[in-house]
């Protein structure tokens, strides 16, 4: 089947390395300025700094959209596709979120009967199921103006 639609997203922030590089310094500092002699911590903080990078750096989500259904996949923790058959979608639209008031935060999240996968930016194609009325799931795009003309072709009934 022909792909309409393919967007590969990595996570836009760099706050959570921000910290823990400050935190780094400033054992550095205290270690090697200040002459303590068990560097144990500053090895911790270098290790879980390391640790940290590797994660952000693999860190991706993956949307796929054809004629028939809907993808998606977050690596490394959802290796496998996600998939919507479009025959169980009532509507789709692309609207404005906030990730951390509405849903707590980024990632994979329910919240009130509401699911999101988000990495970056404030926009998402939220789809309402037809199955249920409460159920609905929001994923996260960098692309809202390619996914607009999608939905658009798209054949919902």
């Amino acid at each position: 089947m022909e792909i309409l639609f393919k967007e590969k997203q990595k996570i836009d922030s760099i706050w959570p390395l921000s910290i823990l590089a400050t935190v780094l310094v400033f054992n550095w500092f205290l270690y090697f300025r200040m002459g303590y002699t068990d560097i144990t911590f500053f090895y911790i903080c270098l290790s879980s700094f390391g640790i940290l990078s590797l994660y952000l750096g693999t860190l991706r989500m993956e949307t796929e959209i054809d004629a028939n259904e809907i993808r998606y996949k977050i690596f490394p923790f959802k290796s496998k596709w996600q998939t919507i058959p479009l025959n169980q979608i009532k509507s789709l639209e692309v609207r404005s979120y906030k990730a951390f008031k509405e849903f707590g935060g980024r990632g994979s999240r329910t919240k009130r009967g509401q699911s999101a996968i988000t990495l970056a930016g404030n926009q998402g194609l939220q789809i309402h199921f037809k199955s249920n009325q409460k159920l609905s799931l929001l994923i996260g795009t960098l692309k809202p103006d390619e996914i607009k003309e999608v939905i658009s072709k798209l054949n919902l009934k």
